[in-house]
């Protein structure tokens, strides 16, 4: 199998990720409490101060989005609609949590189609009304780790995995092995394999 030289592979709980040649490791805490449909994805939390009573605030996370309005005291599903309506998200790219604002927070966590990726937000909140000096934020709570999964299986029985194109460098065989040419790890040790083009990282 032909595989991907600029590629590192991360094999943790039986779920495949990659990232650029570069990219640091997770941390032994991040596989730990591994969530493999949220793993490396960025979370930001919207929140309201001020005890505003009307108005809304608007947020955006591209320079070409329309920017989304968001109600003073909008619910989590209200907030993840609006959101995906930007163009910089799109439909089912989030996971949403929290209480409605202004009193509760809500965090959006960027997965799917936007896994590993960073955005940045521009809030206006000049929209807000009542209270005392009411204010919005959508700041970033958890940061992108620029990891994707590329597949799943058990870590009894984890076949080679690879992409199409480039120069055989790196593969995982075995039950408990990573191999990238001539440099092996077991399951729970870190290694980096120079002259590969490539590293591994495995748990």
């Amino acid at each position: 199998m032909a595989l991907d030289d600029n590629a590192v592979v991360v094999a943790a709980k039986g779920y495949v990720f990659t990232a650029d040649v570069g990219t640091a490791a997770p941390s032994p805490d991040d596989v730990d409490t591994l969530d493999p449909e949220l793993f490396g994805c960025q979370t930001v939390t919207f929140a309201v101060t001020g005890t505003p009573t009307g108005g809304s605030f608007t947020v955006k996370f591209a320079s070409g989005d329309t920017p989304a309005t968001i109600p003073w005291n909008a619910t989590p599903d209200q907030v993840q609609t609006l959101v995906e309506a930007l163009a910089s998200v799109g439909a089912d790219n989030t996971s949403v949590a929290g209480a409605a604002l202004p009193a509760g927070t809500i965090t959006v966590t960027f997965c799917e189609a936007l896994e590993g990726e960073t955005l940045t937000a521009t809030v206006v909140d000049a929209g807000l009304t009542g209270g005392s000096t009411p204010h919005a934020t959508v700041t970033t709570t958890t940061a992108a780790l620029a990891w994707k999964m590329v597949g799943h299986t058990s870590r009894e029985k984890m076949p080679e995995f690879g992409f199409s194109g480039g120069k055989p460098s790196c593969a995982v065989r075995g039950s408990v092995r990573l191999s990238v040419r001539s440099c092996r790890t077991s399951l729970k040790k870190t290694t980096s394999c120079f002259g590969s083009s490539s590293s591994t990282w495995t748990r």
